[in-house]
């Protein structure tokens, strides 16, 4: 196991639910109301290891950064016996099968029109002006 490349990818699922004010519990909750399986299976395979360091009803420091939930997660897995390690490489794989790509563009203004391959998807075209977007929607099935 690479101990630093496994902290990183468990570092950039769930770093963005550490916020201001929470705890390991709240951010355990926020993460189960995501709707992401394979998100809530690798948070209950790498909480363990948060709760030793920071406490599961502790409010965590709000000036924490990515570096530091990084480290944490590869000093605790180096100690981490095998079947946490197992557990966490299973719920990572599952989660990396998972990431899917979205692209959104925001257009402004009157009469534009954008070209781009689309090749699949569902595009939805909104019409009418300002903040009140009434009208027909139209989805495109490409």
């Amino acid at each position: 196991m690479n101990f630093q490349e496994v902290a990183t990818k468990i570092t950039k699922f769930i770093f963005p639910f550490f916020g201001k004010s929470k705890t390991i519990k709240q951010i355990g909750q926020e993460i189960g109301t995501a709707a992401d399986n394979e998100l809530l299976i690798l948070w209950n395979s790498v909480k363990g290891l948060l709760i030793e360091e920071y406490e599961e009803a502790t409010v965590i420091d709000a000036d924490i950064e990515e570096s530091d939930v990084k480290a944490t997660i590869k000093r605790k897995l180096k100690k981490a016996d095998d079947t946490t390690k197992a557990s966490i490489e299973k719920a990572l794989a599952q989660k990396a099968a998972t990431v899917t790509k979205t692209n959104t563009t925001t257009i402004t203004g009157n009469n534009n029109q954008v070209f781009q391959d689309v090749n699949n998807s569902n595009i939805q075209t909104h019409s009418g002006t300002g903040d009140n977007v009434a009208g027909n929607k139209t989805v495109n099935h490409k």
